[in-house]
């Protein structure tokens, strides 16, 4: 649990904590240390796959047992979560460089662009290409 404690200490914490996304009708009690234990894990390794026995063995849990308190605790799963978190950095590398869609597909985790445009367009209701060109408009106009 030392990696939590150095989380904790650094100023990534403060930023990322507060964006920890989870659906807020579900959510049920304080993020336990397990937990807060998998966000800085999957923050940190997001760009790599990450399954439910990667997270649950390096926390000395079972399987079910970490699915069940993430899910408990954070009102949606594991694989979920990694998912929302990498749609994040997408969005973020999709406003703040000119890499092509599948050259960010590579950097946060995802088998090749068309994958990542399907589930990006999943959750967004938009393909990668069009919110990048959404989001610069938007903010030529300001």
């Amino acid at each position: 649990m030392i990696a939590l404690a150095a989380f904790a200490a650094s100023s990534a914490a403060i930023l990322y904590l507060p964006s920890i996304e989870c659906d807020s009708e579900k959510y049920k009690s304080p993020l336990s240390e397990p937990v807060l234990e998998a966000i800085y894990y999957i923050e940190n390794n997001y760009h790599k796959q990450i399954t439910l026995d990667d997270i649950a063995r390096l926390l000395h849990f079972s399987n079910s047992y970490f699915s069940r308190l993430f899910t408990a605790q954070m009102g949606i799963s594991l694989s979920e979560y990694i998912s929302n978190v990498r749609i994040n950095h997408v969005k973020r590398m999709l406003i703040n460089t000119t890499k092509s869609v599948t050259e960010i597909a590579f950097d946060t985790g995802y088998c090749s662009g068309d994958y990542l445009s399907v589930r990006f367009k999943n959750k967004t209701g938009m393909t990668p290409t069009e919110f990048r060109y959404r989001t610069k408009n938007k903010n030529s106009t300001i």
